[in-house]
């Protein structure tokens, strides 16, 4: 049987956001110490250091690539941003706040980008420049509904973790409409709650995975949601959803796997 590679990725997304949300778990650091300009040079040292790389690096050989325009996995993952080693998950999100943001331009083919908890919208907007990104996860930062506006901006961009932020508490919520290429949305312990937020999100019909563990949504706002047909994964666990609700969620997606504090499968 194949391996479904995009809902193996999914379920790792799944597992970062849930171990960020768990105090007691904490991140492995990591850099791989690719620079292009000497002022990621002299930033680089807040990083800490990894040896455990599958080959060293060549720097001759990597600038090389760069000028003949090929793509390099360290380039890709902006020095281990997030990478993914065998079954190990090197993270140095800690280190990437507004001011880092801004040189990480430098990595034209970055694509996956974890940022620490003194991001805010400055620094999703010194993003835009990197329009490979395609996974960004913000959870626990400092951003509000405002980094929708910058965001919005990054067409690659289809896995985002607002898990932990201030998101939903005002009316540029909306603006989330924007991201129509999202595939990954977690706004779990946000202040998403009601049907207009629900309304937003169902406009984001590219949507497979949905994570909203412990907001405050009623079976009213719910209802919305119910157009998102796309869905394969959604987390409905401590929610105000009540169980017909919750049963009208399965035999909408009967493919789709749906969390909740219901425990009939």
């Amino acid at each position: 049987m194949a391996c479904d590679h995009r809902l193996t990725r999914h379920a790792l997304l799944w597992l970062m956001a849930y171990c960020i949300a768990m105090p007691s778990v904490k991140a492995c650091s990591a850099q791989d110490h690719v620079c292009e300009s000497d002022a990621i040079a002299a930033m680089v040292t807040k990083w800490p250091r990894i040896t455990d790389f599958s080959r060293p690096i060549d720097m001759k050989d990597y600038r090389e690539k760069k000028r003949e325009g090929v793509p390099d996995e360290r380039d890709v993952y902006a020095g281990c941003v997030i990478q993914i080693q065998g079954e190990s998950i090197a993270d140095n999100a800690a280190c990437i706040d507004d001011e880092f943001a801004g040189h990480l331009k430098s990595f034209e083919y970055l694509q996956d980008l974890s940022v620490g908890l003194a991001f805010t919208n400055k620094g999703a907007e010194r993003l835009v420049n990197n329009k490979r990104l395609s996974s960004l996860i913000l959870a626990k930062s400092q951003v509000t509904d405002d980094c929708f506006l910058s965001l919005s901006k990054l067409p690659a961009l289809t896995e985002l973790d607002l898990s932990g932020t201030a998101v939903g508490q005002t009316e540029v919520f909306e603006k989330i409409t924007m991201l129509k290429n999202l595939r990954f949305l977690s706004l779990r312990r946000t202040s998403v709650r009601t049907r207009k937020h629900c309304e937003a999100i169902s406009q984001l019909e590219a949507l497979d995975a949905l994570d909203l563990l412990g907001l405050p949504i009623d079976d009213h706002a719910a209802l919305a949601l119910l157009s998102l047909k796309k869905l394969e994964m959604l987390d409905l666990t401590a929610t105000e959803i009540s169980p017909s609700m919750i049963t009208r969620f399965k035999q909408s997606l009967p493919a789709a796997t749906i969390l909740s504090d219901d425990l009939e499968p």
